[in-house]
């Protein structure tokens, strides 16, 4: 995460993810970068520093004007919007009167840090995550539902159900046991395995020796525990989505073109996810409210957004 100091320029904070790099917090990214040029002898030069959210906001909108949130749902979460100059209280009050009153600036939300346990609705599985993890307390939003720990949710809930000997027939299968040994691809196996023999399940589970062949009951049971967990995450998910809509009051101004692209693996490969996060739209909003609302795939991806917003800055 970077404190953005201007368009070209932005100081590191903390890195996400699990990353750890040394001797890169508080410093300039763009001199690092330029310092890294000049070694390589590269003549490069940074134009602007972007979030891949912002980029993606950014590309989307170039494709369909009427986009008005960019959010990525992939390995983790983080959401991006236009917000009104005015609005932004980070910004002294000598800069912000510098704009015209309806000016817009982009925000990178960093929403995937939101959150703490006074209101996320924290399961123990939740906390047994975070608490395994390199970085605890720290986004504790983004562990709910991201790409990058669903499969970890998923195997602590099974082990629970192992112990209570309603699945496997109470026996872990070697390595089960193990944290983070079944990853989220894993449960996109399970859910998209729609054959009566289940032979795509069967094969994902020999990676984990067991006592017994899992029966097509234990496929069941481990996929609605994969089902539950990446429903709670389109939901979740969707959650960004309803804020920044909020935030930014689109639907009070009875608008029917609000868009919302959308890039990342976990919302684009992951079964049935788009229609599950519009499920939650449709909960939420009703159906008639909840159709203003267009979800699209933002293929042009942050890249398309970067180059875009370089050429501007030039």
């Amino acid at each position: 995460m970077l404190n953005q100091t201007a368009v070209d320029r932005g100081t590191i904070l903390r890195m996400g993810k699990g990353f750890t790099l040394q001797n890169t917090e508080g410093r300039d990214l763009a001199d690092m970068f330029h310092d890294a040029f000049v070694r390589k002898g590269l003549n490069v030069r940074v134009t602007a520093i972007l979030n891949d959210t912002v980029g993606t906001l950014v590309a989307h909108g170039y494709t369909n004007p009427a986009t008005r949130i960019g959010l990525i749902f992939a390995t983790g979460i983080n959401a991006a919007y236009p917000e009104r100059i005015s609005l932004i209280t980070k910004l002294d009050q000598d800069v912000r009167d510098k704009y015209p009153q309806d000016t817009e600036m982009l925000i990178n939300t960093e929403m995937d840090i939101f959150g703490n346990e006074e209101y996320l609705p924290l399961t123990k599985y939740d906390l047994i995550l975070d608490g395994s993890h390199n970085q605890p307390k720290f986004q504790l939003y983004e562990k709910m539902l991201s790409g990058a720990y669903m499969g970890e949710l998923t195997r602590l809930i099974a082990l629970d159900f192992i112990k209570a000997g309603a699945l496997f027939e109470g026996h872990i299968p070697e390595g089960f046991d193990e944290a983070w040994s079944f990853p989220t691809m894993y449960m996109s196996t399970l859910e998209s395995d729609d054959q009566v023999s289940h032979e795509k399940s069967l094969e994902l589970l020999s990676n984990f020796p067991s006592v017994n062949t899992p029966t097509l009951q234990d496929i069941a049971i481990l996929t609605r525990i994969c089902r539950i967990v990446s429903t709670r995450a389109a939901s979740l998910a969707a959650v960004a989505i309803i804020s920044l809509v909020s935030q930014q009051k689109l639907l009070d101004a009875d608008r029917d073109d609000v868009v919302v692209g959308i890039n990342g693996s976990t919302y684009e490969f992951y079964p049935h996810m788009n229609l599950r996060v519009r499920r939650a739209l449709d909960e939420w909003y009703g159906k008639e409210t909840s159709a203003k609302i267009t979800l699209q795939v933002a293929s042009e991806g942050g890249s398309v957004g970067g180059a875009l917003i370089a050429m501007l800055c030039e």
